[in-house]
């Protein structure tokens, strides 16, 4: 159950990200003029010239690539863990099986 919830999370994370992508090109376009940092106490608004947006869109741009990537790394990761914990159940309960077939009586 816990590997579905994960791989739920990793999914929802991953469309998050291409909504961001989306959101990125969609202004890219229309052209960026500021850009807003923000932390949990505080916010600071910076204006982009002209000839620095498009390098930060593509700074921007390569950072959600990579994050996109790296949630599909875990997303692999984690079937390959649900797989081999499954694995290791049914091999668990065929040797006790087994093992409870082979006592005396």
């Amino acid at each position: 159950m816990w590997y579905k919830q994960q791989r739920k999370r990793v999914r929802q994370a991953r469309k998050m990200v291409k909504h961001q992508q989306e959101q990125l090109l969609i202004l890219e376009l229309e052209g960026i003029v500021a850009v807003q940092l923000h932390t949990l106490t505080s916010m600071l608004s910076l204006s982009v010239p002209r000839d620095v947006a498009s390098q930060l869109a593509d700074v921007l741009r390569e950072a959600l690539r990579e994050r996109r990537a790296q949630l599909k790394k875990e997303a692999a990761q984690l079937t390959n863990d649900q797989r081999e914990s499954q694995e290791l159940r049914a091999t668990d309960k065929a040797l006790l099986k087994a093992a409870k077939n082979n006592l005396p009586r």
